[in-house]
């Protein structure tokens, strides 16, 4: 029904978290399980799909790649909501936010190496409306990823890795006193990664993937009178250099 798609509609790009601090402890020879869930939905809610994917590489040294966990900092999640009536308007700000620290080592076949993965997750949202018929309705919220991966040992230099995921949602809708109603919307998804091998980076990309349109019709008459249009602009970006 849309002429351009949101973004990741046709590439849904996976989202990837470094597990390499725990290597050690799976190579211990026992069974275990690795488990993603959605945090704050209980088990067995209907409606959250999350196909997972290992991804393994193996050393071409030895049989087994022996190492332990030093560290596992896990942040208190938090999770806020206010209420207040601003100019009329009823709003509810909410923000959230979770942290992740881990640290691993391991003895491969080119010596032991560190790794230490630091993770936060945030989110913002600003959510208001006027008066019992929520007329205008408006949402902005952001919300954003940002890793850092360390390797200490393998090379001369510490190699680091970072990445800062963002996904912006901005929508108002509102109805005319003559039953027309209007939706703006705005979605944009957006990455900068940046690799460090010491002084010298190896790779650096940036994302801009944004989404703008903009639709009207009249409310309550025949599909031939409701005289619908709409506009939309997709704009990508990408560009910097890949990893070698």
């Amino acid at each position: 029904w849309y002429v351009l798609p949101a973004p990741r509609a046709f590439n849904i790009r996976p989202i990837q978290y470094d597990l390499t601090p725990f290597v050690g402890l799976l190579t211990d020879g026992l069974p275990h399980q690795l488990t993603v869930r959605v945090l704050g939905v209980p088990e067995g809610r209907p409606g959250w799909d999350l196909p997972t994917n290992v991804l393994v590489w193996r050393d071409a040294g030895p049989s087994r790649v022996t190492g332990g966990l030093l560290q596992h900092q896990l942040g208190t999640l938090s999770n806020d909501s206010t209420y207040a009536l601003v100019d009329g308007w009823h709003q509810v700000d909410t923000r959230g936010g979770h942290h992740l620290r881990i640290s691993g080592y391991l003895r491969t076949s080119r010596g032991w190496e560190l790794t230490t993965v630091e993770q936060d997750v945030s989110n913002t949202s600003m959510h208001r409306w006027v008066g019992d018929m929520e007329n205008p309705d408006q949402l902005v919220a952001t919300w954003r990823d940002t890793s850092t991966v360390t390797v200490v040992g393998r090379d001369v230099f510490p190699t680091v890795s970072r990445s800062d995921k963002q996904f912006v949602l901005d929508g108002h809708i509102d109805v005319t006193p003559e039953n027309r109603l209007t939706t703006r919307i705005t979605v944009r998804d957006a990455e900068e990664a940046l690799g460090l091998r010491g002084l010298q980076t190896w790779e650096h990309r940036e994302l801009d993937d944004v989404y703008t349109g903009e639709a009207a019709y009249n409310l309550g008459v025949p599909r031939a009178q409701r005289n619908a249009v709409g506009t939309s602009t997709h704009h990508f970006r990408l560009k910097g250099h890949p990893g070698v």
